[in-house]
């Protein structure tokens, strides 16, 4: 060590926590998990620790050797873990019994858990059922359970509501009925030889009567997979996967690589860890296709060649044998993984079946992340959901135009007759609301001439297949 160089040296109360170090030039100059050990020219340093979207930093001067330490910060988890800042010792002990005793049986091989719970910090939260409106529905929408009135429904402190059922593996529904009538549900997929277990909180819905009802916070429960069929508060992996689930969120690459090589060691012992790994892979390291196939190889290996998820992934592979039926006909988990089915679709379109149950969804999903969850209230609201997807396309088509025309003048005839057609689309679509034909002596515009990678956008931006985006074009232009 020359004598202008120290020793810094920084522990963080989290082994999960991302360590930076950044000059007083802003670029960054070494980094480290849970704890950071490093000799570094004398000078002013920021030390950044971040666990998910929590972050601390703290300037340090190094005209010395330094020890910094940091607390571990408490996540805001609706898993009951004992570390979560939103979880109470009582909760963590109800988990445990529910995902133990079975109070239901609709089959053999699997089984899911359903945990919901309020939270306040003094406990002084509403004494309601926190599984009130939630139902247990089987991949064709059959009824099989109200887990409102079938769940372990505990009073002491803030309620909590959990309930497990055995079932044979295959694929499940949740369903969230509101007050008002309207619904939406999210699948739960069971694995052979595993529990699925769905996590969740409350939160206000403020409905059209100005009502504001708490229930689940539906899309910001987290989903499970334990192979032992159990919960453990102390759970790392829980940690874990808060925090994966935090960065599929992001638009950004903000997981470092120790920590994604973390998450994919332990999907052994929590699958789910690895199907979100998968998905950070693909994303974040999209060149490293061996590592790709290595993860989605084990997956297959842990989960069946069944699971919705592993197969939308496995529709990214370069080599796609292991699993002979690719077809997504019940929809998965993760909206990413519904996003990679619907940009397939563009080029092949039997990705997603007419007449399954992914199809009969597409119209309705919600953009939400990281989870696919979508409106399920009332069928006869299909003809509004055609609506907006016709709006939502014209929009997009418009931004599209735009954004070429601007980027450049070779394409100023496609993009001039584009945009003559959806000049014409205002009417039409007012038109189409109203259930009004359009007057005879207006011609429809040209469908316009969209690219592979054009309409793989509206796929992604929209969750719609390729059959949808095709036949939504001719219903706007003819």
């Amino acid at each position: 060590m020359s004598p202008s160089e120290y020793r810094l040296t920084v522990t963080a109360g989290d082994e999960l926590a991302e360590i930076s170090v950044i000059d007083g030039s802003l670029n960054p100059v070494t980094k480290g998990v849970g704890r950071l050990d490093q000799t570094l020219a004398g000078g002013l340093y920021k030390v950044l620790v971040r666990v998910g979207s929590h972050v601390d930093e703290q300037l340090v001067a190094l005209d010395q050797d330094r020890d910094l330490s940091f607390a571990a910060p408490n996540i805001p988890s609706p898993i009951p873990l004992a570390s979560s800042s939103r979880s109470h010792e009582y909760h963590s002990a109800a988990a445990v019994q529910a995902a133990t005793n079975a109070r239901d049986t609709f089959g053999n091989g699997a089984s899911i858990l359903i945990f919901a719970r309020e939270w306040t910090a003094d406990s002084s939260g509403s004494r309601n059922n926190p599984a009130a409106g939630l139902t247990f529905l089987d991949d064709d929408e059959n009824f099989l359970a109200s887990i409102e009135q079938r769940a372990d429904f505990r009073i002491n402190g803030d309620p909590s509501a959990g309930w497990r059922c055995d079932v044979a593996p295959g694929s499940y529904r949740l369903r969230l009925d509101l007050p008002d009538g309207t619904s939406s549900e999210r699948t739960l997929y069971a694995a052979p030889q595993t529990q699925t277990q769905i996590f969740l909180l409350q939160r206000d819905y403020v409905l059209s009567d100005g009502t504001t009802p708490r229930r689940a916070d539906f899309s910001g429960g987290t989903v499970a997979i334990s192979t032992y069929f159990g919960f453990d508060p102390h759970n790392r992996r829980a940690r874990l996967s808060e925090l994966a689930k935090y960065a599929l969120t992001q638009t950004r690459h903000i997981l470092s690589d120790q920590l994604l090589k973390q998450l994919l060691d332990e999907k052994f012992d929590d699958p789910m860890l690895g199907l979100l790994g998968a998905h950070l892979v693909l994303r974040d390291h999209p060149q490293d296709t061996r590592l790709f196939q290595i993860v989605t190889d084990n997956l297959l290996r842990l989960l069946g060649p069944a699971h919705p998820d592993l197969q939308a992934l496995w529709l990214r592979r370069d080599n796609r044998s292991g699993i002979n039926d690719l077809q997504l006909r019940t929809p998965p988990m993760l909206r990413r993984s519904w996003d990679l089915a619907t940009e397939e679709s563009v080029r092949n379109p039997n990705i997603i079946p007419p007449g399954s149950p992914s199809n009969a969804v597409m119209l309705n999903v919600f953009p939400a992340a990281p989870w696919l969850i979508w409106r399920s209230d009332d069928r006869s609201r299909e003809a509004t959901s055609i609506e907006a997807t016709e709006s939502h396309l014209a929009d997009l088509l418009n931004t599209l135009a735009h954004s070429d025309a601007a980027r450049t003048a070779a394409m100023q005839g496609p993009i001039q007759r584009l945009n003559t057609s959806l000049r014409a689309l205002p009417g039409r679509l007012k038109s189409f609301a109203s259930g009004a034909p359009a007057p005879s002596s207006v011609m429809p515009p040209p469908v316009p001439t969209l690219s592979v990678d054009d309409k793989v956008e509206i796929a992604r931006v929209l969750g719609v297949s390729g059959r949808v985006i095709d036949e939504t074009l001719q219903r706007l232009f003819h």
